[in-house]
């Protein structure tokens, strides 16, 4: 599993027997673990973060020194409509925010590759960048240095049942402009022959 995140093309296998598999908050993963991880993979859920950059912290405590930590999610879109449903759903951060969220959570040989299906031809236009990988490893043991302030969003809080539904309905519509923009470019893909531009 790491290794599809380090090398995308090349995946090989795994003894998915030693895999711990936990469900948590991204902002306090595993309170009541105390191994810390050799390695840690935190795939497509930073655009539901209320607090990127605390996840990211806290993936900084969890793993051993010596450890890898990659985080596999969306990058923003740079086509304006795209840019447009985007910032109405949900977090897409830049390529440089998730850099800079490793670099101050205290990671070091931080790298960032770009991800997305191969139909695109690295067709980058219509602004919907697929996502990208970034690797970070923890060199120093402890907790990362990086103070933070009080959290930005309380879960505890009762939802407004106004507000929820419409963001339900926005997100919606912009989920399905998601769907519909990469199955437009995998019938071009299909339609336009190989080795010319779509």
């Amino acid at each position: 599993m790491l290794s599809c995140c380090l090398n995308i093309e090349k995946c090989v296998y795994c003894d998915l027997a030693r895999f711990y598999y936990c469900e948590s908050s991204a902002t306090s993963l595993m309170p009541l673990f105390h191994q810390p991880f050799l390695s840690m993979v935190l795939f497509s859920s930073i655009e539901y973060w209320p607090d990127p950059q605390r996840g990211i912290k806290e993936a900084y405590r969890v793993v051993k020194p010596g450890g890898l930590a990659c985080l596999i999610g969306p990058v923003h879109p740079t086509f304006w409509l795209s840019r447009f449903f985007a910032d109405m759903w949900m977090l897409f951060p830049t390529e440089e925010e998730y850099i800079e969220w490793f670099t101050k959570a205290g990671f070091e040989d931080v790298k960032l590759k770009r991800i997305g299906p191969k139909w695109y031809r690295g067709v980058r236009r219509h602004g919907l960048i697929m996502g990208c990988s970034v690797t970070g490893v923890k060199r120093a043991s402890g907790d990362s240095p990086l103070q933070l302030g009080p959290k930005a969003e309380d879960v505890e809080e009762p939802v407004n049942l106004l507000a929820f539904l419409f963001r339900f309905a926005i997100g919606t519509i912009c989920a399905s402009y998601y769907v519909l923009v990469p199955i437009y470019m995998w019938i071009k893909d299909q339609v336009v022959p190989k080795g010319q531009p779509i």
